[in-house]
């Protein structure tokens, strides 16, 4: 896949999504039923438009990963046609407190962990994928930035403090959490899983943090 130019990609990523609402499976129903949830108040054809908008580029954002992952860093990182608030990342470095970096699964985030390890020495947590083949090839790919991945486990939680306090970059997804950790709190009216893994490392290491999306 990574052959293909990127508008093929999404293309394939659109053929991908238009087939799974035709075949009606899971993450159809889930792009449904999360639709309905967040929004009651609007009308069904909204909902209906609104979970396949999200399918697309949900479908989009996963076969670009052969790009992220296979293509050279620099023909990547040419993608990005602009930059705001690069001087805020460098402002917040210059304290020497580190950075927390707060990336939600939005966008191209991993183009944003790329942009990020060019300028300073980036740690994250990763979860290591339900198919164990998939592991060696993720950890190839990300690491080609010079970041630097840890497993959602407690060691790696105590890497990334340990990051922080020699002044490096920290980034963390924030909707995802490791085993064991989160707490249950309202997203959209509704109990929704949620990290509090980042609350901490803020508090603890008093890190200036930083919104981040691609």
């Amino acid at each position: 896949m990574s052959h293909l130019s990127l508008p093929a990609l999404h293309r394939l990523g659109n053929a991908a999504a238009w087939l799974t609402e035709r075949l009606g499976r899971e993450e159809w129903h889930v792009a449904r039923v999360n639709a309905d949830l967040c929004f009651p108040d609007w009308s069904e054809e909204a909902r209906r438009q609104l979970a396949r908008s999200a399918l697309r580029e949900n479908a989009r954002g996963l076969v670009e990963l052969a790009a992220a992952w296979q293509w050279p860093v620099r023909r990547v990182l040419g993608l990005i046609e602009s930059v705001e608030g690069a001087e805020v990342v460098d402002e917040a470095l210059a304290e020497g407190r580190g950075l927390l970096v707060i990336a939600p699964h939005h966008g191209a985030w991993e183009v944003l962990q790329m942009w990020l390890a060019q300028r300073v020495r980036l740690n994250a947590l990763y979860r290591p994928p339900r198919w164990k083949e998939l592991e060696a090839l993720l950890n190839r790919g990300r690491s080609r930035s010079g970041a630097v991945f840890w497993p959602a486990r407690p060691s790696g939680i105590r890497a990334l403090f340990k990051a922080l306090k020699a002044g490096e970059a920290v980034g963390v997804l924030p909707d995802q959490s490791p085993p064991g950790e989160g707490v249950f709190a309202p997203f959209f009216g509704r109990p929704a899983k949620t990290m509090t893994l980042f609350g901490k490392l803020a508090e603890r290491t008093n890190a200036p943090v930083v919104i981040g999306w691609a």
